[in-house]
């Protein structure tokens, strides 16, 4: 099986600052990744949408592949394993698939409520844990919920998650809210005075994700008008209504076809030139990342009938990652337009 590789890259809003409210979780996942003594190999993350859950997986998993570039590994959403495997039933290729999964050295598989109430596809899911359990392959999930808070799942299938090591990851306090704060001022190159990140930090109780959307407005604001952050222009900005709002299909496809250089008519066309077909495949990319739509709807929004297309084209820009570096910059760049670089 050919491994799938994670690159050493840091892209902006990339670097992972550990906190009181992540340490434990990262103990864990740095365990996981080095093999500490007697560490065990399922590590399962919960806390809410934006506290930066994603975030440390994306950077356990480029330390784990440097110290083994060999090392076999298949990263997916649940929403993505529940898409395969109802498309590898559907072909009567399921042997296929579940010899992909049980081949891995290690398996993780993101915001698991995506299986609930799939009781079929989440039995495949306990078949590849107690395979790769046999094969001492390490696993990682992640969650909104601790296992026992999942609604619609099978009991054999939490108790696998219960025998590993489960770790919350919670909302930044406010003295973790200036560090991020002073973190992200870092990365973005921002002069912030310690007054502004006071009165973020203290008028602001969201998540990091949260946190870095507000910088990115805060900063758009003072470069259109030519002057510096202050807390006026916090206040300003948290007392408003026009924050921007939460990404959507149209926002990203807008974003990419603008990067790109190209129409939004034309990714969303049945065309196939090389021109529109990077871009549609990366607005494909964002939309699984950015947003919790449905494949199916993906699909629509961009013109195919199947969700298989997203699934293709999603992995198409995986495989480029590794080959084309600059593809990432690219992503990196629209994500940064969009207020929401890779912070989750």
């Amino acid at each position: 099986m050919t491994p799938t590789f994670l690159t050493q890259a840091q892209p902006t809003g990339e670097s992972f600052l550990i906190l009181p409210e992540n340490r434990f979780a990262w103990t864990a996942l740095n365990r996981l990744a080095n093999e500490t003594g007697d560490a065990a190999r399922m590590v399962f993350l919960e806390g809410p949408a934006g506290v930066g859950k994603s975030l440390a997986i994306r950077s356990i998993l480029r330390q784990m592949q440097a110290a083994d570039p060999e090392l076999s590994v298949q990263r997916v959403t649940a929403a993505q394993w529940a898409a395969e495997f109802a498309e590898a039933a559907q072909k009567r290729s399921i042997p296929q698939f579940q010899k992909k999964y049980r081949e891995l050295n290690v398996f993780v598989c993101e915001d698991l409520t995506g299986l609930s109430g799939r009781m079929e596809t989440q039995q495949q899911l306990v078949s590849v844990i107690d395979e790769l359990v046999r094969l001492d392959a390490r696993m990682i999930f992640s969650s909104k919920s601790p296992p026992g808070g999942l609604i619609d799942f099978l009991p054999r299938l939490i108790d696998r998650w219960h025998g590993g090591i489960v770790a919350g990851v919670r909302r930044p306090s406010v003295e973790s809210r200036e560090r991020l704060l002073k973190h992200f001022a870092k990365l973005r190159d921002l002069s912030l005075s310690g007054e502004v990140i006071e009165e973020i930090a203290t008028r602001c109780v969201g998540s990091p994700r949260e946190l870095w959307g507000l910088l990115t407005q805060l900063e758009a604001t003072a470069r259109l008008h030519r002057q510096p952050i202050t807390t006026d222009s916090v206040r300003r900005e948290l007392s408003s209504d026009t924050r921007p709002p939460a990404t959507t299909l149209s926002k990203i496809a807008k974003a990419v076809a603008k990067h790109f250089g190209v129409t939004l008519a034309g990714m969303r066309d049945t065309g196939r030139s090389a021109k529109i077909v990077r871009p549609r495949q990366c607005g494909m990319f964002l939309s699984r990342e950015l947003t919790e739509e449905p494949l199916q709807s993906i699909a629509e929004f961009y013109g195919r009938r199947h969700h298989s297309t997203v699934l293709h084209a999603v992995k198409r820009v995986q495989n480029e990652l590794v080959e084309e570096p600059s593809l990432r910059q690219h992503l990196d760049r629209i994500r940064t337009n969009l207020g929401v670089p890779g912070t989750a």
